[in-house]
């Protein structure tokens, strides 16, 4: 997997949002032959408390791109 962005916007001090624009190349197919790529957003919410930063919540998705 390749990390192409992570843009973060702090909504507070103690608030994060990440965007993670993702893709993956170079899969194969179960029986090997084929080659998939994928692309994706990956979306957190992260806190901090008590100097610990933690996810508090996370979704992923793939995209599919827009024809020409």
């Amino acid at each position: 997997m390749t990390i192409i962005d992570t843009p973060i916007k702090f909504l507070t001090p103690d608030i994060a949002v990440l965007h993670t624009t993702w893709e993956i190349t170079k899969q194969k197919s179960p029986n090997g032959v084929h080659r998939l790529q994928d692309t994706g957003v990956l979306t957190a919410v992260t806190t901090c408390k008590e100097n610990t930063w933690q996810i508090t919540a996370f979704h992923n998705t793939g995209t599919v791109p827009i024809a020409d």
